[in-house]
């Protein structure tokens, strides 16, 4: 197979949003194109879930890989004394049979929004957090020996 016939058969599985099938898709980089990890990471592709009784602001983007889930909700609302405003919190998780490998307290937190950004400038922002994480998702990998052929 071609490089580009075996990236057509990967993206599916970057894009399905399901951890098993990302990760698959990741591997396949990796070992099939000679990519780095982190070079793979970078390809999956957020699910993106409308608020069904939000508007434009009010969004919720997941990644899944592996057994982590790396979750960012984006809402509007009112604060008080401050007037409506936009929010952006990335929470990030693990299938509990993970946890004592895996100490995510660290990497949740808030993006920093400003007044007047549009929701593709705010998408734009979560795929830069994303990015930032990605060091620590392969060092997760690697520290875990169902998915550290990874690296290999």
């Amino acid at each position: 197979m071609t490089r580009q016939e075996i990236l057509q058969k990967v993206r599916p599985f970057l894009a399905a949003g399901n951890g098993q099938n990302t990760y698959l898709g990741v591997y396949l980089l990796v070992h099939q194109l000679g990519w780095t990890p982190a070079q793979a990471l970078e390809q999956v592709v957020p699910v993106e879930v409308p608020d069904p009784e939000g508007g434009a602001f009010n969004f919720t983007c997941h990644y899944q890989i592996a057994y982590l889930h790396i979750e960012y909700t984006v809402m509007e609302g009112y604060v008080p004394y401050m007037g409506a405003g936009v929010t952006a919190t990335r929470l990030v998780g693990v299938d509990e049979r993970f946890l004592p490998y895996l100490d995510t307290s660290g990497w949740a937190g808030y993006l920093s929004i400003e007044d007047g950004q549009e929701p593709e400038h705010i998408r734009q922002l979560i795929r830069e957090d994303y990015k930032t994480l990605i060091p620590q998702v392969v060092d997760w990998l690697n520290a875990r020996p169902e998915t550290a052929f990874i690296s290999q």
